[in-house]
C-alpha cells in the first residue's frame, strides 16, 4: 500500500468518512495525493462539514478497516470532500494487506525432505538478496538453485531482524547467469520474529505522519 497514488495518477479505494471520534458518516471512495498530503472523499452524497473540523476518512481493503487518514476539512460539497494536513495511521486489520518493495541482505538455508520447520537448519545457509516482503509472500534472488516446492528458512539482521521463517518456493525467475529469483509462500513467522516484521512493514508503508 504504499506510494498509494500521486496527484497526477489518482488511485481511488473505499473508504469510510468519520468524526474524529469514529462516528460514521458516509461510505465512498478516496484517493490520497501525497505531495499536499491531502485526502480527497467522494460519493453521491457527502455531507456537509464546517471548514477546518477534524474528520477521518478511513480505507477499506475487502471491507477491513486497514488505514485511518486523519486531517482538516479544507473543502465540502455535496460529491467531495479534501481534507489536508493529514496524519496516517496504520489500523491492527491491515497486516495481511502491507507489502514492500525493499532490498534486504539475508540467508536462506534448505529444509531437507521430513525435516520440520520449526527446528534450527541442518545445512547450510545461502546469500539472499530479499526484494520483497509480506506477511503472505516473500521473494528474493540467489546464487545458490533451488526447486519450486522446496522449503527454506529465511533469516536477515538489518534494518529487520527475521530468524527461522519458513517459506515454500512457488515460482522461480531467470535474473541473468549469476542470480535465480525466487517467489515464496510463507509458511510460517516465530516470535519475535513476526513482531519485527509487523513493525518494519507499518513503519515503511506509513505515506506521512
Amino acid at each position: 500500500m504504499k506510494g498509494e497514488t500521486t496527484s497526477m495518477n489518482p488511485r481511488y479505494f473505499d473508504a469510510i468518512l468519520k468524526t474524529e471520534d469514529d462516528k460514521f458518516l458516509e461510505i465512498g471512495t478516496a484517493c490520497v495525493s501525497i505531495e499536499d498530503q491531502s485526502i480527497e472523499f467522494k460519493n453521491e452524497f457527502v455531507p456537509l462539514l464546517k471548514l477546518g473540523e477534524i474528520v477521518k476518512i478511513v480505507r477499506l481493503d475487502d471491507n477491513v478497516e486497514t488505514r485511518s487518514f486523519t486531517g482538516e476539512v479544507y473543502l465540502s460539497s455535496r460529491r467531495l470532500l479534501r481534507i489536508v494536513s493529514a496524519v496516517d495511521t496504520i489500523l491492527p486489520g491491515a497486516i495481511n494487506y502491507l507489502s514492500l518493495n525493499t532490498s534486504i541482505s539475508g540467508q536462506v538455508a534448505l529444509i531437507p525432505a521430513g525435516d520440520s520447520f520449526l527446528q534450527q537448519p541442518s545445512t547450510k545457509g545461502f546469500d539472499a538478496e530479499i526484494y520483497y516482503l509480506s506477511t503472505k509472500t516473500i521473494k528474493f534472488t540467489t546464487k545458490k538453485q533451488f526447486k519450486i516446492g522446496q522449503r527454506l528458512l529465511l533469516r536477515s539482521e538489518d534494518p529487520v531482524v527475521l530468524d527461522m521463517v519458513a517459506l515454500e518456493i512457488y515460482q522461480t525467475i531467470l535474473c541473468g547467469s549469476n542470480a535465480t529469483g525466487y517467489r515464496c509462500n510463507v509458511l510460517y513467522i516465530p516470535e519475535p520474529a513476526y513482531g519485527n516484521l509487523r513493525e518494519y512493514l507499518e513503519k515503511s508503508n506509513l505515506l506521512f505522519t
